[in-house]
C-alpha cells in the first residue's frame, strides 16, 4: 500500500508537461491495476487510501480512481452506491 501512496503522490506533482511521456503513462497504468490489488490485500487502511484519493482534485489520480473501480476484487469490498 505504501508503494501506491507514494508513487500516486509523485505523480500527482508533476507538471502536465512531464506527464505526456511513455514513462509517466505506463506509471498511471500501473496505478490503475495496483490500487485494486492493495487494497483488496488490507481492505481497512486501503479503504482510507481510496477514499482520500477520490477527494482529489488532480486528473492523472482521478483517473487512477476510476480505473480501480472497475476491477471485481475492489467492487466487492464497496457498497453498491460506492462502485
Amino acid at each position: 500500500m505504501d508503494s501506491c501512496r507514494v508513487t500516486t503522490d509523485y505523480l500527482a506533482t508533476l507538471p502536465a508537461s512531464a506527464r505526456k511521456g511513455l514513462a509517466v503513462r505506463n506509471l498511471r497504468q500501473a496505478l490503475g491495476y495496483c490500487w485494486s490489488v492493495a487494497i483488496a490485500a488490507d481492505p481497512h487502511v486501503g479503504l482510507r487510501e481510496l477514499r482520500r484519493l477520490q477527494m482529489s482534485q488532480d486528473p492523472d489520480v482521478r483517473w487512477i480512481v476510476r480505473s480501480n473501480l472497475t476491477k471485481a476484487r475492489l467492487r466487492r469490498l464497496l457498497p453498491p452506491a460506492e462502485s
